[in-house]
């Protein structure tokens, strides 16, 4: 009995260790699944993972081609608007081109207006001065003609009758209207001179007429010009007005002045404006006496003619200046 005992005993240690063997092959079967497992999931991780990086790249290809066809929309756009760009710039050139074309239109025919207009107007101004040139030929030189001869036969029949004294004097009268009859022609001519346009002809001209009336009466004669307005062109009948004022402000102050010096002077009173005075320092005129005799009324008339403005300043015993103020054209 002990044996079986022992046998039994040594059996069921057997039995034992057979079960330990088995509890620890299951735990090792257990950890093995649960490694398994523990594969398994991180497996699945893993392809959770790769899933997740392909979807992730599904997404950025997506994205990426997204960005594609906004880059595409906008080269097209972009093609577009410059395509838009262009025909508005080639409708732009057109538009340029035919304002271009209408603007050198509207000028050329401005320009051929204008220079008919001028030319038109040079051919009245010619046919105003041919006019003028034989209205004075006629008025002036044709009555001094006209006295001369009528002198001219006087003298032959106080000859024929030996009046020596009355002989005299209508020689004299000839002479005197001969003389006067060579200045008219000669201003006349130096008028119509286009080569005595400038200012500076005129003011020379003036000097030698206010220098020989001077001599006379050993008058002083000073010119004062100033040299910026020297080479302004006139036109002739500015020029003949002007001239003609002048000359009868010198006349009248040699006649009546009794003075010392007469000063003719020129100079710019503001921008586009001359001045042309003829003064002198002799007995000066009283305004409340002055009579508006011919040549008052005439210089008053050339400023009216040369759109200009006519000026008289006097005092007894002051001298005078008369003034012609008239805008450069």
């Amino acid at each position: 009995m002990i044996k079986l005992l022992e046998k039994e005993s040594e059996a069921n240690t057997y039995l034992l260790q057979l079960r330990n063997q088995q509890i620890e092959k299951q735990l090792l079967e257990g950890v093995k699944k649960s490694q398994e497992l523990a594969l398994v999931s991180q497996q699945y991780e893993i392809n959770k993972l790769d899933a997740s990086q392909q979807a992730l790249n599904l997404e950025n290809e997506k994205k990426e081609n997204e960005k594609n066809q906004v880059k595409l929309e906008l080269l097209e756009q972009e093609a577009a608007y410059h395509k838009l760009l262009a025909s508005k710039e080639n409708q732009q050139q057109k538009i340029i081109y035919g304002s271009i074309a209408v603007i050198l239109a509207i000028s050329g025919y401005s320009l051929y207006r204008y220079i008919r207009r001028k030319k038109l107007q040079n051919q009245q101004e010619i046919l105003k001065e041919r006019l003028r040139i034989s209205r004075e030929l006629h008025d002036e030189v044709g009555s001094t003609l006209s006295g001369i001869l009528m002198y001219s036969h006087l003298t032959r029949e106080q000859i024929l009758t030996s009046k020596t004294v009355e002989v005299e004097k209508s020689l004299n009268n000839i002479q005197q209207s001969a003389v006067e009859m060579v200045e008219k022609l000669s201003d006349i001519v130096w008028l119509v001179n286009p080569e005595k346009d400038s200012l500076q002809k005129l003011i020379e001209r003036l000097e030698q007429y206010a220098e020989d009336m001077a001599e006379i009466k050993g008058m002083e004669v000073k010119i004062s010009i100033s040299p910026k307005l020297a080479n302004i062109n006139l036109p002739v009948e500015s020029r003949r007005n002007i001239y003609m004022f002048c000359k009868e402000a010198i006349n009248n102050a040699v006649k009546y002045s009794h003075a010392n010096v007469i000063e003719l002077h020129m100079h710019e009173t503001e921008k586009g404006k001359i001045e042309i005075a003829v003064s002198d320092d002799g007995k000066g005129i009283d305004k409340a006496k002055l009579q508006n005799g011919n040549g008052l009324v005439n210089m008053r008339q050339r400023a009216e003619d040369t759109g200009g403005e006519y000026l008289l300043e006097t005092l007894p015993g002051q001298g005078t200046k008369v003034s012609l103020i008239f805008k450069i054209t």
